[in-house]
């Protein structure tokens, strides 16, 4: 019996933690930078591909150069991504790491954040795992619940 409960359990934990390690990077920033037409040095890991993320009326324009030296290329990011008030401008990928961004807006006081652009085959392959093996371990420990019960009740 208690197998069954440590099975729904279970499922219910791989289900949450799931679901939180896939949309977790979407909420983390690496950066929130002034687009104030200064430079900023950002950190970022080498290597990897990383999104510009604009508040919805605040337009800006952004450069930006690799600890290499070499200009780092923006493009569309693919699809359309808003978390809470942000939304997803550019993507880019980080080269050598520290990326030096410069970003101009017209709009007085916009930012610009720095944050992971997840790619929508990743994002549906682990939400189909994490709901796939959460449910099938809960729909075991559920059905391992029940046999147990109904043995019991019979004897």
């Amino acid at each position: 019996m208690w197998l069954g409960v440590l099975l729904m359990v279970l499922g219910v934990v791989v289900l949450v933690v799931g679901m939180v390690a896939t949309w977790k990077p979407l909420f983390d920033a690496d950066a929130v930078v002034a687009a104030d037409g200064r430079e900023h040095v950002v950190s970022l890991p080498a290597g990897e591909e990383r999104g510009l993320w604009l508040r919805e009326g605040e337009p800006a324009t952004c450069t930006a150069v690799d600890a290499d030296g070499d200009a780092v290329r923006f493009e569309r990011p693919g699809g359309e991504y808003t978390v809470n008030e942000w939304r997803a401008s550019n993507r880019f990928g980080t080269g050598a790491g520290d990326v030096v961004l410069t970003c101009d807006s017209p709009v007085p006081g916009t930012e610009v954040r720095i944050s992971a652009l997840p790619g929508v085959a990743t994002v549906i392959v682990a939400m189909l795992l994490s709901c796939g093996i959460g449910i099938a371990l809960g729909l075991g420990g559920l059905v391992l619940l029940v046999v147990t019960l109904v043995r019991r009740s019979r004897t």
